[in-house]
């Protein structure tokens, strides 16, 4: 008889806070992740139309530190309030994309797709030969909010000491700053026309984030979406 092989999922660490909310579970790539609370059509519409709240924590997170970090990415990072996230793909047999996060001329923060950290640290593990710089796996350290819709950035201005005006924050536009209080790094991703934000915060936070943000944004007609809603708006 063979062996039963054991698998672990991960779960995030807002696991215990989708249970009540009628979640209908999915997995990927090892993670267990919110598939849908209502009809995916329904939760689509929700952003199309107004504002929806997901968690996004299963990203991957890579923290790339070190005086040649810059470089190793293609580029020289900047110590502005509002640098812009940069696009990477790292071509091969089976390429790997991340968007790269300047937080400080020597620090990077690089998301990428569930399962794919140890797949971009492998291919970045030549660049980092001899280089003055270290990766770090984030990944379970950092909790990911998704903020999206219309309503998205009438929200925000709520909880962050920041100006969210287009021209003050575009599309990649980066940030750290207090979230409800606690510290956060904001980025502006838009899933396809749609204004979005990434919030990351510690794990240690994210139930807490998770609740101001829903309170905040209660009479914007906020509520939670799942992942299955995410093709239905388009590419991003």
């Amino acid at each position: 008889m063979q062996a039963a092989t054991f698998t672990p999922i991960r779960r995030s660490a807002l696991h215990e806070v989708h249970e009540p909310l009628g979640v209908v579970w999915t997995e990927a790539d090892g993670w267990r992740i919110p598939r849908s609370y209502t009809a995916p059509e329904a939760e689509a519409a929700r952003v199309r139309e107004g504002i929806g709240l997901l968690d996004a924590s299963a990203l991957g997170k890579l923290a790339l530190r070190g005086r040649d970090a810059a470089a190793l990415l293609g580029g020289s990072g900047n110590g502005r309030l509002n640098g812009l996230a940069r696009r990477l793909r790292l071509d091969g047999e089976a390429p790997v994309a991340a968007l790269a996060l300047p937080l400080a001329p020597d620090e990077w923060l690089l998301l990428t797709a569930p399962g794919d950290p140890r797949r971009l640290a492998a291919r970045l593990a030549d660049r980092l030969a001899g280089a003055c710089a270290h990766l770090t796996d984030l990944t379970s350290a950092l909790a990911a909010l998704r903020v999206a819709g219309p309503r998205a950035p009438e929200l925000l201005p709520r909880l962050l000491p920041l100006d969210l005006s287009p021209e003050a924050f575009p599309n990649l536009a980066v940030a750290q700053a207090p979230l409800a209080k606690v510290h956060a790094i904001v980025v502006r991703h838009d899933p396809g026309p749609h204004p979005g934000y990434l919030l990351l915060v510690a794990r240690d936070v994210a139930e807490y984030v998770w609740g101001a943000v829903l309170e905040a944004g209660r009479e914007l007609g906020l509520g939670p979406v799942g992942t299955a809603a995410l093709p239905l708006l388009g590419p991003e």
